[in-house]
């Protein structure tokens, strides 16, 4: 499993990816807050991040069997989280940032909010929030006022992988969904969906 994690690249992490709230992360302002239907949100509803939270997926593939997997926070290291895949995350002033290499969500969380991540001389991530009210279905179940990101990384040569990422308040990732993109067709090649969701209620 982990093999193929790391071959798939940053996409790859994208697809085993668990999200939450930090509850050590710093107060924001009003204009960094989502605004969904009435609703005041900051990017730490996205995010239960606390040792103990676990989350199923089940991740369908082209031309192979669907497969279930589970993430789940393993340990805390400072005002990190680490997951079983020894993936860190963290919120801070500006957003979420994974392994200290890219954010995945930053603040303000508006329609239109775009960031780059360059990792490096072939390979650019750009990010831009594309929804934050959308109701979106999953064998989880259903979930209102989630935040959607598109993801595209641009590889010279290589045209594109995009990926829609969901958010649901006070859940995390709950569907990501990735295409190729050679400039002449778009094909969905891997669907990642939430199957079950539980919380670490101890402090």
């Amino acid at each position: 499993m982990m093999a193929r994690i790391k071959k798939c690249g940053w996409l790859g992490g994208l697809l085993w990816l668990w999200v939450g709230m930090s509850s050590c992360a710093t107060t924001k302002s009003s204009e960094n807050t989502g605004e969904a239907k009435g609703l005041t949100l900051k990017l730490e509803d996205y995010y239960p991040l606390q040792v103990g939270n676990r989350w199923t997926y089940r991740i369908s593939s082209l031309n192979s069997k669907p497969i279930e997997h589970s993430i789940r926070i393993v340990k805390r290291e400072g005002d990190s989280f680490v997951d079983n895949l020894q993936q860190s995350f963290v919120v801070d002033s500006y957003g979420l940032r994974n392994n200290n290499v890219r954010y995945l969500l930053k603040y303000p969380l508006r329609v239109g909010t775009q960031w780059l991540s360059v990792t490096n001389i072939t390979s650019v991530e750009r990010y831009t929030i594309i929804e934050i009210d959308r109701t979106e279905k999953v064998p989880a179940g259903e979930y209102k006022n989630c935040l959607v990101v598109k993801a595209r990384e641009q590889r010279a040569g290589q045209g594109a992988i995009e990926a829609l990422l969901i958010f649901a308040p006070r859940v995390g990732l709950i569907k990501n969904v990735a295409i190729r993109d050679d400039g002449e067709s778009r094909l969905v090649y891997n669907t990642m969906e939430l199957v079950e969701f539980s919380m670490n209620r101890e402090k």
